[in-house]
């Protein structure tokens, strides 16, 4: 039975998964998505605790569940479900064929991270990685828990120059997506670069700003690298984000891509279970002072609607008008779209909403219209032009 594990709380944590009967809920799980299958709905909620065993379909279609949970992530989550017992044999024989196959490439992430880590720590270069694998250790006890294929890796501004040249040297190689090395502004331009490592495929992406550019960072640079905890991954210590942050981009990157990602939610949801009040207290302060709570209140009440989860109280303080509005409008999406990506106006349009005051929505709009990786790699344009050109895009965005 996989535990949650928080690392603020001074008392052992709950466990994500109740090993109780709950009552059944009065709304039919997942009446309200198209985000995926009510069968999976349901599969979560009993893994969240939130449904009984009992509220599962009496029969479920293997084939068809296990092409879903290869599609949304999900195939972890059932290996390791509590009822699994009730699954069908031959079902369960071809879920652990799949999650079996997955372990090879996890281990590799895995023991990519630890040198990763290493040699950068060598060299003096303060280095945080965040989200992938360690995302899933810290949240499900297990690195092959949540779908991931790359390495999302902090390092301060100042050390970028340094940290991009250990990643050469150690064989990586920038990818398709990034300027050429001899770009001497490349690094101040923009806030991550993407490297490949051409014998292992393995993916970094360097960053120096934690939210790249979408969002505020939530602490100044040197108070973020403190705010650090250690995770063991395959048995050596490496440096992770402490429970406030992870929350803070959790949210972030949920809101970024307007929710429509149910691996995003279901962390989420096992958040809301497990992260201590004074946790959820203290990113919530943030958000609300950088004009961003709603990208965090929209995500939890989509969460609760969705698997049942209670709301944290900190949390639900702030669900006024606009995060419910929120939510109404990405529900309808999914059950037009499910986990479509919706369109680049419709993403424009709930990224304004998502923020509150005219001073973040200005600051948004105005990163909108800087030029991206794209528009450095393949059209070399003077600076002036590569801005009429954003705005010309986000112009012709909003009339079709």
């Amino acid at each position: 039975m996989r535990k949650v594990k928080t690392g603020w709380n001074r008392h052992p944590p709950d466990s994500a998964v109740q090993q109780h009967p709950l009552p059944m809920p009065t709304r039919d799980p997942g009446a309200m998505t198209c985000l995926c299958s009510k069968d999976l709905i349901a599969l979560i909620r009993v893994f969240l605790g939130t449904l009984s065993p009992d509220g599962l379909p009496a029969e479920l279609n293997g084939e068809v569940l296990l092409a879903e949970a290869r599609k949304t992530g999900m195939v972890a989550l059932l290996f390791h479900h509590p009822a699994v017992s009730r699954f069908p044999e031959d079902f369960r024989q071809t879920l652990k064929r799949s999650y079996i196959a997955t372990t090879a490439h996890y281990a590799r992430l895995a023991k990519s991270l630890t040198t990763l880590c290493f040699e950068l720590q060598r060299r003096g270069i303060d280095a945080v990685p965040f989200k992938g694998i360690g995302l899933s250790q810290r949240l499900f006890g297990d690195i092959a828990f949540r779908s991931c294929t790359d390495h999302d890796i902090m390092v301060k501004r100042t050390q970028a120059r340094t940290a991009l040249q250990v990643l050469l040297d150690l064989g990586f190689q920038l990818s398709s997506h990034s300027p050429s090395a001899d770009a001497a502004d490349s690094l101040e331009r923009f806030y991550s670069i993407e490297l490949r490592h051409p014998e292992s495929r393995v993916l970094v992406d360097l960053q120096w700003d934690i939210a790249n550019g979408y969002a505020p960072p939530p602490l100044r640079e040197e108070a973020l690298f403190q705010r650090t905890m250690p995770l063991s991954i395959l048995g050596t210590p490496v440096p992770f984000f402490d429970d406030a942050v992870t929350l803070y981009l959790l949210c972030i990157h949920g809101a970024k891509n307007s929710w429509c990602e149910l691996r995003a939610l279901l962390d989420l949801a096992v958040m809301m279970k497990s992260f201590a009040e004074p946790v959820w207290a203290e990113t919530v302060q943030v958000m609300r002072e950088q004009g961003s709570a709603s990208m965090l209140t929209t995500g939890v009440l989509l969460a609760n609607r969705l698997f049942g989860v209670p709301l944290p109280p900190a949390a639900a303080a702030q669900t006024g008008r606009r995060p419910v509005r929120l939510a109404a409008a990405i529900q309808k999406h999914w059950q037009a779209r499910g986990q479509e990506r919706p369109s680049a106006w419709q993403r424009l349009l709930w990224d304004v909403r998502f923020r509150e005051g005219g001073q973040e929505c200005r600051r948004y709009l105005l990163f909108r219209l800087q030029p991206t990786r794209t528009d450095q790699v393949h059209k070399r344009l003077p600076a002036p032009l590569v801005y009429f050109k954003r705005f010309a895009r986000i112009f012709r965005t909003a009339r079709t």
